[in-house]
Formats: C-alpha cells, sequence, structure tokens
C-alpha cells in the first residue's frame, strides 16, 4: 500500500516489463476509450467524502493467459451491457480469457451466489463481481478469499472488508449532482419532481437516493413521489404511468436511466410534454436523447472505465502487485441538453452496435 498515490499516476510503468500473449489485440482494434488515461478519484480508507485526484492506465498485456469470471446481477438493461462491453474488451485487449455469468434480476441473489460458487469450481485465478445485495454476497466473498481466490468488486459494493480491491463509484455523487442541476435550474423558482431511484435495497440505488434527497432538503425542489423497482425498462415505465395518473402537477421526473429512458415515450403518450426529464446515470438510449433535447441532463459514472479498471485490477494482483485495499472511482461527468454528446466512443455506454458477449477465450 506504500506509495499507492504514485502508481496510480504512474500506472502505465508498471507494464514496462510484461511480455506479449497469443490473443492479445493491437491498439488498432482496441476501443479508443480504453487507451486515454482515465480520470479517477481515490476515496480516504476512513473517510469516504475525502478523495484524492489522479490518472489510471489500464495494462495493455498480461503475463500468461490468466482465466477470470466474473458475476453480474442482471443484463436486463443497457447499463449493464456497458458493463459487459467494458470487460470484454480489456480481457480482449490484453490476451485473457473470461467468463460472465447473469444472474437474472436484483431478486435472484441466490442464483448470484450460485454463479461465485461456479466462478470458484471452473478455476477462475481471480472473480470479479457487482453485487446484488452487499451484505447478501458477504459470506461467500469471505470465503473465496480464504480460500485464495482475489475478488474485486464492481459497480456494486460488497459490504466486506475482505474484497481484494474495489473498482465503483459512491454512487451518493450521483444522486448530489442530479439534485444540484436541479436546484440551479429552480433559479429560486418552486419544482414538483418524482423520483425514480432504482431497487430497493441495492446498495447503489440507496446511496443515490440519500446524495439526491439530502442535497434537496430544504430548498425549493420537492419529491411529490418516490418509486422503487428494478431497472428493467418495462417496470420503471409501469412505476411513471401510476405515477402521471396519481400526480397531476410535475416539473421534472428524474430517476435512474430506464426510468429517462421510459418517461420521454410516456410523456409523449401522456400529452405531458411540459415535463423535463434527467437521469442519474447514462446508457446509449440516454445519451441519444439527450443529445436530441428529450432528456435534459444525464450523470456519468463511466461505467465502461468502471469495468475494465476491475479486470484491471484483477490482473494486476496475479501478477503480483499487491493491490489490496485499493479502491478506485472513475471521476464522475455528466451530460446535459445545452452541450454536445459523443455518441461514438464513451466511457459511459457501449456502442450502440455492440452485442453482449458472456465468453472470451
Amino acid at each position: 500500500m506504500k506509495n499507492l498515490t504514485a502508481r496510480i499516476l504512474c500506472a502505465s510503468a508498471l507494464i514496462s516489463g510484461i511480455v506479449s500473449v497469443a490473443g492479445a489485440q493491437d491498439a488498432a482494434s482496441t476501443p479508443a476509450v480504453l487507451l486515454r488515461s482515465i480520470p479517477i478519484l481515490k476515496p480516504d480508507s476512513s473517510n469516504i467524502n475525502v478523495v484524492t485526484e489522479g490518472e489510471w492506465t489500464l495494462l495493455d498485456k498480461a503475463s500468461k493467459k490468466w482465466s477470470l469470471c466474473a458475476s453480474l446481477p442482471t443484463m436486463k438493461d443497457p447499463y449493464w451491457k456497458a458493463v459487459d462491453y467494458g470487460l470484454v474488451s480489456q480481457a480482449e485487449r490484453i490476451g485473457i480469457k473470461l467468463t460472465i455469468l447473469d444472474a437474472g434480476g436484483y431478486d435472484n441473489l441466490s442464483k448470484q451466489i450460485s454463479d461465485l460458487e461456479d466462478c470458484a469450481s471452473t478455476g477462475a485465478d481471480a472473480i470479479l463481481v457487482a453485487a446484488i445485495s452487499g451484505e447478501g454476497v458477504k459470506s461467500k466473498v469471505d470465503q473465496l478469499v480464504s480460500d485464495g481466490t482475489p475478488v474485486i468488486e464492481t459497480v456494486n459494493r460488497v459490504e466486506s472488508p475482505n474484497v481484494t480491491g474495489r473498482s465503483t463509484l459512491d454512487f451518493k455523487r450521483l444522486g448530489i449532482a442530479a439534485a444540484d442541476y436541479l436546484k440551479d435550474q429552480a433559479g429560486g423558482k418552486p419544482l414538483r419532481v418524482a423520483w425514480f431511484p432504482g431497487p430497493e435495497g441495492a446498495g447503489w440505488a440507496v446511496r443515490s437516493d440519500e446524495g439526491f434527497k439530502e442535497a434537496l432538503k430544504g430548498t425549493n425542489v420537492e419529491i411529490v413521489a418516490t418509486k422503487w423497482g428494478d431497472t428493467g425498462r418495462d417496470v420503471q415505465l409501469g412505476l411513471i404511468e401510476d405515477t402521471l395518473q396519481a400526480e397531476s402537477s410535475i416539473d421534472w421526473i428524474v430517476g435512474v436511466a430506464p426510468a429517462a429512458e421510459a418517461a420521454v415515450g410516456a410523456l409523449k403518450d401522456a400529452d405531458r410534454t411540459e415535463v423535463k426529464i434527467a437521469s442519474t446515470y447514462q446508457t446509449d438510449a440516454v445519451a441519444r436523447a439527450v443529445a436530441a433535447k428529450d432528456i435534459a441532463y444525464s450523470g456519468n459514472d463511466n461505467v465502461v472505465w468502471m469495468a475494465a479498471i476491475a479486470l484491471d485490477l484483477a490482473v494486476r494482483q496475479l501478477q503480483g502487485e499487491d493491490i489490496k485495499g485499493v479502491e478506485i472511482w472513475p471521476k464522475p461527468q455528466a451530460f446535459t441538453s445545452d452541450k454536445p454528446v459523443d455518441l461514438e466512443n464513451s466511457s459511459g455506454f457501449a456502442p450502440q452496435d455492440f452485442q453482449p458477449k458472456f465468453q472470451v477465450q
């Protein structure tokens, strides 16, 4: 853990002695977004609100064909397609094996635990996990680490101090950023907001909700409805339609990306197009809607980078670099309808024509 900041700022120097392996991509076939230096935040270990800024450079080769396994909560929405894209693209770039398992939804904790067991039983050198429930996977993660398998958390937090490394974000920051945008848009006038924070009990959704509500406390922006639900688009559409029927006076719909996507059509169908839309995080559809001015604002947690860094941390650990306790957050960004949006090479979502892959050989 000594001189960690220097290691972060000079990450490219760490790979100078690594040899090429068969199957690694050349730079021309690697997504340009993975070739950039990544702006990051490193949280203080004793105070998550204190961060140090730096940069991270991903490995471009692995020393051998390591075998990794990743457990994701769902592939129901484009956000997790972007996670898949980041993992697969970096695995193909450096020439390692990767298996990705989909638990099928946020109500399938037992399936995710089974997936983690499957990762171990197939001999994965390291395991990546985006937790359905941080507490729910804790004992299984503790067991895997105790058995000698590095476990890297990505996106969703695992509530265990034994996790080998973390590539994530405090999603409270995205909630605060969305709230700050609304306060700026209010300009001192009252606003009524319907809020769709995501799956109830999911750690990232709870933190986003906390940040959003704390930042709006005592302001002239009023949350008139809070509706929790799975990130499936159909679920969010149903919640929005119910809210529009119950609330005749709403100025903004704010929430997870599938809610923002669904709101575009729902507002048109309900002849309520005066209502504006903001998303706490991004997908390709949200970004395109921002560019088209159908959605006014979207946070960007850089999930493609987040996934690629998680895989990077796992390989670094396997290759002898001690990353125990390292936690890296790609620095959050935002899209707004008054600025150009890069739709072709983003750190926030997969290309439109990308199809999820579950195996890299």
